[in-house]
């Protein structure tokens, strides 16, 4: 399968404004984690949650803890796709929290993962690992006899 390569992200995630946007969120996501562990304060750290918090969540704790690909340099890192998927999930759940838009700045209010932060970093992750030999493999295809099995089986769930 021929790939393209995805856009090119405005800025690496190691950039210095990038940190430094992450470095004054550090003490609300401690705090926000503490909350976590706490199920009667949760509902207020969800509700006050940045961009800024997402992302740091992603960069300091999620993606060090999830990787599952191995790239040519030899370091494990998460799919680029798993990261995307849980970044929807976790739209979902501030989306049933009442948490729905785009986040405002200037509110502080909509869902923290519609910001154009989540979105650069996202891209860019995958960037970087396109750049790093990050290829997607398709699921393993099934053998004939497992197919047939498979039709089988379902034809008798069917049938019933």
């Amino acid at each position: 399968m021929n790939r393209r390569p995805p856009p090119a992200a405005e800025a690496p995630l190691g950039s210095s404004e990038v940190l430094a946007e992450y470095a004054s969120s550090l003490q609300r996501l401690a705090q926000n984690e503490a909350a976590a562990a706490n199920p009667s304060t949760s509902a207020a750290a969800a509700a006050t949650c940045t961009p800024e918090d997402v992302a740091v969540f992603f960069e300091s704790h999620w993606l060090p803890k999830h990787g599952s690909s191995l790239l040519e340099d030899g370091a494990v890192h998460a799919a680029p796709s798993y990261l995307a998927s849980t970044v929807s999930h976790l739209r979902g759940f501030f989306k049933r929290l009442g948490r729905d838009g785009q986040f405002s700045h200037a509110t502080q209010t909509g869902n923290p993962c519609c910001d154009d932060l989540i979105t650069k970093l996202t891209s860019t992750y995958h960037q970087q690992c396109w750049q790093q030999g990050y290829a997607e493999k398709s699921a393993k295809s099934l053998t004939f006899e497992q197919y047939d099995e498979l039709t089988a089986g379902l034809h008798c769930e069917v049938s019933s």
